[in-house]
């Protein structure tokens, strides 16, 4: 599902307000949407449902088999809960804004991200090979795990 901002447009497609805005709050209320597999139509004619207590083992997708990308202060919330609940946190800056990149590294000394890329997506960038090494760590631990459960 794709969750986002959106707006109003005139007559001439330009933008006149915003009619939803995504806050810090909703993104961690759409990462549990995400992991109790609550999306589509469901959860948007049964909202509350995302408060429906499960137990951890019983997500979908849990929280350890995330990685969320963020760059900036209504991140660190979604940060928070993917760190602590063992999923990986990247948070991405503007290598080019010194003062942004200071910000970021303070995301590093508080334990809200596992890394930092700048931005940019080729595919040698920094930031692609930190979300493909993420996903093969996510991917061996998931194997690891299965091994255990069979052997």
């Amino acid at each position: 599902d794709i969750w986002s901002c959106d707006f109003h447009y005139d007559a001439e497609d330009r933008i006149c307000f915003p009619k939803n805005v995504i806050s810090f709050t909703d993104k961690t209320r759409y990462l549990f949407h995400i992991s109790k597999h609550i999306i589509g139509e469901e959860s948007r004619s049964k909202p509350f449902e995302v408060n429906k207590k499960i137990k951890p083992h019983e997500f979908r997708i849990p929280f350890e088999h995330m990685i969320y990308v963020g760059d900036g202060y209504t991140d660190i919330p979604c940060f928070s809960l993917i760190r602590k609940n063992g999923g990986i946190a990247i948070g991405v800056f503007n290598s080019g804004e010194r003062e942004k990149w200071g910000r970021a590294w303070g995301f590093i000394e508080d334990g809200r991200v596992s890394n930092l890329a700048p931005t940019g997506m080729s595919a040698k960038s920094a930031l692609a090979i930190s979300l493909m090494m993420a996903t093969e760590n996510i991917t061996n631990k998931i194997t690891l795990k299965s091994q255990t459960y069979q052997g």
